[in-house]
C-alpha cells in the first residue's frame, strides 16, 4: 500500500524528498519491510511506516519504555535518570519521547552509561523538540540509537500528534514504567496503550497529596506493579533474559508443548484449551510461567503470541 502510494506521487516531487531524506540522514521503513520492528506490527493501530535518523531497534531485542511529567520533580528526574543509566549497564534500550523532564532525565542517564535509546516523536525525526534536547537528539543517533516518527519530515509538533505517538513508545517496549506523573498526565495515556499492548506496566510511587505523584499512585491503585526499590526490580525483572531456541529442550513437556501452539499472530487462551489436552486452571499456569521466561507475550486480554528469535 505504501509503495503504490509513492508510486502513485509527482516524480519530481518526489526526487526532490528523497534528496532531502539522503541531505538530512532520514530514512523510512514501511509496515512489514525488513527493517519494520516486529513488535509494532502486533499492536492496535500500528504506524504504517517509520522516518527515522540514526537507527530502529533490530529483532529480536530488549527495551524498557521510561516516561513521566515534563514539569517533574527533582526526585523524579534522579530516578528516571537512574533507570536509565541501569537499563544501559545491562544492556537494554531505552525508549522515551526526549520531552523536558522525566523523558530527557532518561534518555540523558542511558547515554551517560553508553548505552542505546530511542525517542519518538511528535513531531517530524528531523525537527528536534524541546530545542533544549538538542545535544539528546544528536548523542542518541551517535551512539547507534534512534530518533523515530510517523509524521513526514518538517512537520512541527502539534498537541494531538504527542498523545498518537505514545503507542509506539510502549509498543516497542518489553515493559513501560512511569517515573512520575500527575492526575492527568499524557503518560497516563502511554500507560492505557501499553496495557492495551499486553505490557507489563510499573510506576513509581510518591508521597499521598503530592500532585506530580498523584497519576503514578492511581495506576498503583489501578492495579500497575509498584516500583518500590530500584535493586528489588532489577533483579524480579531478570533483564528480561529469554531462554533461546536452542534451549527449549530444558523446558517441562508440558510448557514446550503450549509454546509450540503459538505462532507470532495471537490466540486465545479458549483456542488453546481446544488445541491441547489440558484443564483451563492448568493452562493459565503454564502460560503465566512462559511469561515469566520471556518466551511470550499477551498481546490482549487472554490473547498471546511468542516474541520473534
Amino acid at each position: 500500500e505504501v509503495t503504490g502510494i509513492i508510486r502513485a506521487r509527482n516524480p519530481d516531487k518526489l526526487k526532490r524528498e528523497q534528496e532531502y531524506f539522503q541531505k538530512k540522514g532520514i530514512r523510512f521503513a514501511g509496515y512489514g519491510s525488513d527493517d519494520y520492528p516486529e513488535r509494532l506490527m502486533h499492536i492496535p493501530d500500528p504506524p504504517l511506516g517509520l522516518f527515522y535518523k540514526g537507527s530502529l531497534p533490530k529483532d529480536p531485542y530488549e527495551a524498557a519504555g521510561i516516561v513521566g511529567a515534563r514539569m517533574c520533580s527533582e526526585y523524579g528526574r534522579s530516578i528516571a535518570n537512574e533507570l536509565g543509566r541501569r537499563f544501559a549497564k545491562a544492556g537494554v534500550a531505552v525508549v522515551s519521547g526526549m520531552a523536558r523532564g522525566i523523558d530527557s532525565a532518561s534518555h540523558a542517564g542511558t547515554l551517560s552509561e553508553g548505552g542505546i535509546t530511542y525517542a519518538v516523536l511528535g513531531c517530524g525525526c528531523d525537527v528536534v523538540y524541546p530545542r533544549s534536547s538538542r545535544q539528546i537528539y544528536e548523542n542518541t543517533i551517535a551512539s547507534g540509537g534512534g530518533i523515530i516518527s510517523e509524521y513526514g519530515p518538517g512537520t512541527q509538533p502539534l498537541p494531538f500528534f504527542f498523545p498518537e505517538r505514545n503507542r509506539i513508545i510502549s509498543g516497542l517496549s518489553n515493559v513501560l514504567i512511569i517515573a512520575e506523573a500527575k492526575e492527568k498526565s499524557g503518560s497516563l495515556i502511554t500507560a492505557d496503550c501499553a496495557m492495551e499492548q499486553g505490557r507489563d506496566v510499573y510506576a513509581v510511587p510518591g508521597r499521598v497529596g503530592d500532585l506530580s505523584a498523584a497519576g503514578c499512585n492511581r495506576l498503583i491503585w489501578q492495579g500497575a506493579t509498584i516500583l518500590y526499590d530500584l535493586d528489588q526490580f532489577f533483579s524480579d525483572m531478570g533483564m528480561f533474559q529469554q531462554i533461546k531456541i536452542n534451549d527449549l529442550s530444558r523446558l517441562p513437556e508440558k510448557e514446550r508443548m503450549v509454546y509450540d501452539c503459538l505462532t507470532l499472530h495471537a490466540k486465545s487462551a479458549g483456542e488453546l484449551l481446544e488445541e491441547l489436552p489440558v484443564k483451563p486452571s492448568e493452562l493459565t499456569q503454564i502460560l503465566g510461567r512462559l511469561k515469566e521466561y520471556q518466551m511470550i507475550k499477551e498481546d490482549f486480554r487472554n490473547y498471546y503470541s511468542i516474541y520473534p528469535m
